[in-house]
C-alpha cells in the first residue's frame, strides 16, 4: 500500500493532472478547477473527501 500511495502522491503533484482528475470526478468534466490557480502542499498533507452523510 505504501508503494501505491507514493505513486498516487507523485501523480497528483502535477497541478494539471490533479485539476483534470478533480474536474472529471467532481464536476463531471466541466473545467471548474484551474491548474494555474492551484498551489502545492506538503506531501504529508492528505485529502479527505466525505459524502453528504459524512462518510469518507
Amino acid at each position: 500500500m505504501a508503494r501505491q500511495d507514493f505513486y498516487i502522491k507523485k501523480l497528483l503533484q502535477d497541478r494539471a493532472r490533479f485539476a483534470d482528475l478533480y474536474n472529471a470526478e467532481i464536476f463531471h468534466g466541466k473545467q471548474i478547477l484551474k491548474a494555474e490557480l492551484l498551489s502545492p502542499v506538503s506531501l504529508e498533507s492528505g485529502i479527505v473527501i466525505t459524502d453528504r452523510n459524512g462518510r469518507r
